[in-house]
């Protein structure tokens, strides 16, 4: 039986929070956040991920994050919960908890490993929400999947890692050289395979988002010594700028520019 101590969601100098604990008084779930992680999520909230691989404490309860990826392509965490118990029930609470703290917003993807639990919480409290597995959990179950003995007789699951993990992929490359992998070892009747190949793509693009946020930890390089450049560089993420300044590039290379002095400059 679970006893609620505390008024749900109860803030207290920007945190938000909200735990239950059983009949003697121990703490069997928890879930907090902060003002600044519900403005981050209000902005970034469209795709999120709950990790639940993280191991238990002392106390055996199981840390879990909500995190996302801002507009620096930087993860984010938008809040966390801890859970006596890996249940339908306790991811029902902590799927609820966050989704009051976030006024009712609910992300369009939800990325997860393949906990039953998971599964069958997200449909109950989530009305839009689409599923997808992380796609180092599915991998680790490759060869249970597939056979020990193609796995290990044959270059199948080097081939195969060549394709999930590759970062210059592009969707389309991924499905030809995805489909080839498949067709080469004759597995196309393989249903676990064929259901997991959204969840492929969907990790594929997720992870490519990842290796390049680590590429761009300074301050991107100015071509043409103008003012507005200087300002851009300023105002607009990295990733962003650098998209505008090849628009930029493409357009002085098409064009002729030339310097006018003009009574207002632009700042």
């Amino acid at each position: 039986m679970f006893i609620s101590r505390l008024e749900t969601l109860r803030e207290t100098k920007g945190l938000v929070f909200s735990y239950e604990t059983d009949a003697d008084s121990a703490l069997t779930r928890i879930f907090w956040t902060n003002a600044d992680s519900i403005r981050c999520y209000a902005l970034f909230g469209d795709a999120i991920s709950f990790d639940t691989t993280y191991g238990t404490n002392k106390y055996n309860i199981k840390f879990a994050p909500f995190t996302g990826i801002d507009n620096h392509k930087k993860s984010i965490t938008f809040g966390c919960v801890l859970l006596d118990h890996e249940d339908d029930d306790s991811f029902i609470w902590a799927f609820q908890q966050f989704l009051k703290a976030m006024g009712g917003k609910e992300p369009n993807y939800i990325i997860s490993d393949q906990d039953a639990g998971i599964i069958n919480a997200i449909p109950a409290v989530f009305k839009k929400v689409r599923h997808h597995f992380f796609m180092w959990h599915i991998m680790k179950k490759v060869t249970d999947k597939v056979g020990s003995t193609i796995c290990k007789e044959t270059d199948f699951l080097s081939r195969l890692n060549n394709v999930v993990w590759s970062e210059d992929l592009e969707p389309e490359k991924f499905e030809e050289n995805w489909a080839k992998v498949i067709s080469e070892f004759s597995l196309e009747e393989n249903k676990w395979l064929t259901d997991k190949f959204e969840s492929a793509m969907d990790q594929q693009r997720h992870n490519l988002k990842l290796l390049e946020a680590k590429s761009h930890n300074s301050m991107p390089e100015t071509l043409f010594g103008l003012n507005w450049e200087a300002h851009a560089v300023k105002v607009y993420t990295h990733e962003v700028f650098l998209d505008f300044q090849e628009k930029v590039k493409f357009s002085v290379n098409a064009c002729s520019v030339c310097t006018v002095d003009t009574p207002h400059q632009i700042q």
